[in-house]
């Protein structure tokens, strides 16, 4: 039996119609709309927020605001290190390319470290130098590399190429200063920033940065490492880094769940 209902075949453009005045509002936004989650709706705000901190710590360099990051397989090496020191640096090492397997990227590693000899900096070859010294050793070693002392937290020099990929790092440790707990959770900061990273996490979420001193990367580390390095290229600006991180980030959460 036919249905007296009419069909109104002008339906289907007011409720189009309908849905761009709820945008135009504010009330819905534009991926609600059309079923669109670019980040993974398990993820929460507040997660989001400590990925886009660490993230977006990346994009620095004065008025150009560029990342700077590893475009080949840079080589580690320490210079000064203790038997002790080396098996640490190589544990941290290979809790890095263990987040980055399966991408193209990875972190060479010198098996042994290098002595340092008085006044003379010897050439080990490697694009990432960490040299494990007393903090009273800082200043000679910066003037014997040409580089100016500064008395940071971070001890750590830059050098990148015009394509804003990086050339190489310096990086020193002062050993006296820390704890042997608190000296490879330093080691593991030491990486992160020779890896292209410029910030601290708010706190949120526990990462290397954390006040507790881990012994290991966090889930939130391994995220930011693994997407930095998966989604954002040299040259990028604040901007465009956002933007990878609205779409991908869900991508990598999955991968290392902070909970």
């Amino acid at each position: 039996m036919p249905s007296d209902r009419k069909f109104d075949r002008f339906l289907p453009f007011k409720i189009m119609k309908l849905i761009t005045a709820l945008i135009a509002s504010g009330f819905l936004s534009l991926s609600s709309a059309f079923c669109q989650q670019p980040v993974n709706p398990q993820i929460s705000d507040a997660e989001l927020a400590s990925a886009r901190k660490l993230v977006l710590s990346t994009v620095f360099g004065g008025s150009n605001e560029l990342v700077r990051r590893w475009t080949s397989v840079p080589l580690a090496a320490t210079l000064g290190a203790s038997n002790e020191e080396q098996t640490m640096f190589l544990d941290v090492i290979s809790e890095i390319n263990d987040v980055l397997q399966n991408s193209p990227m990875k972190v060479s590693a010198a098996p042994t470290s290098t002595k340092i000899s008085s006044g003379k900096i010897p050439d080990v070859g490697a694009a990432i130098r960490i040299y494990f010294c007393k903090a009273s050793q800082m200043p000679s070693l910066c003037q014997l590399q040409h580089i100016t002392y500064t008395n940071r937290v971070m001890n750590e020099w830059e050098f990148w190429n015009e394509d804003h990929s990086l050339k190489s790092v310096i990086a020193m440790i002062p050993r006296d200063r820390y704890t042997p707990d608190q000296l490879r959770c330093v080691t593991m900061r030491t990486m992160y920033f020779a890896l292209g990273f410029r910030g601290f996490s708010d706190g949120s979420f526990p990462t290397a940065f954390s006040k507790n001193w881990p012994s290991k990367f966090q889930p939130l580390d391994r995220q930011t490492i693994r997407f930095f390095y998966s989604y954002v290229s040299p040259g990028m600006n604040y901007d465009q880094v956002r933007n990878e991180i609205n779409v991908h980030w869900g991508d990598v959460a999955s991968m290392f769940p902070v909970r």
